[in-house]
């Protein structure tokens, strides 16, 4: 009996001394931890309601619609990408929204494609913004309320290749609406895992 007390407050000195070096080594001594400052986790981030390999991504728009769809983004996902002399064309679509009135799509692209580590302002021939969408009954499915344009693309960081690479910056475009005829002006900043390749 006397020999199984000892083992058993033995297990717990043992698991109380693991405890205090986990602890410490977890915080740090005093003097140290307050001199750095952590970077913060991708789940610490604004990142965390963002879907894969997006950092950050904000839309908005000015114009004549009076009502914009929103995004999950949680369920925003990113497509596409951009190859030099192949062209670009990279897209965030909500995926939860996909066959719902509200689905949201926005993208932008050129035939031609800054190369990797450009940064600057560049033109782009295609701006697209998809702001929900109709049940078209006489076909079974549905048609996207899609507003067409182009505008501008800036690239502030630039970093990498492909999905192991980093671009952020923000695109503006003037778009129009390919039935209705209204007009807007759409803004988007993005931080990407995605950087342009040979």
């Amino acid at each position: 009996m006397e020999s199984h007390t000892k083992t058993v407050n033995m297990g717990r000195r043992l698991g109380l001394a693991i405890c205090s070096a986990l602890f410490m080594a977890a915080c740090g001594n005093g003097s140290d931890a307050s001199d750095k400052t952590a970077e913060p986790s991708r789940d610490e981030s604004s990142s965390r309601k963002l879907g894969y390999n997006i950092n950050n991504f904000e839309f908005s728009f000015t114009g004549d619609p009076v009502k914009q769809y929103d995004y999950d983004g949680a369920n925003l996902i990113l497509t596409g990408g951009c190859i030099k002399g192949e062209g670009m064309g990279i897209g965030f679509s909500d995926t939860s929204k996909a066959t719902q009135p509200e689905y949201f799509h926005f993208s932008f692209g050129d035939r031609s494609s800054p190369a990797p580590g450009d940064t600057g302002t560049f033109a782009i021939g295609k701006v697209e913004w998809m702001n929900g969408q109709n049940f078209d009954p006489a076909i079974n499915a549905h048609v996207a309320n899609m507003f067409i344009g182009d505008g501008t693309l800036t690239i502030d960081e630039h970093t990498g290749r492909g999905m192991g690479g980093r671009m952020k910056g923000s695109v503006e475009g003037a778009v129009e609406n390919e039935k209705s005829g209204q007009r807007a002006v759409v803004s988007a900043k993005f931080d990407v895992n995605l950087a342009c390749a040979r």
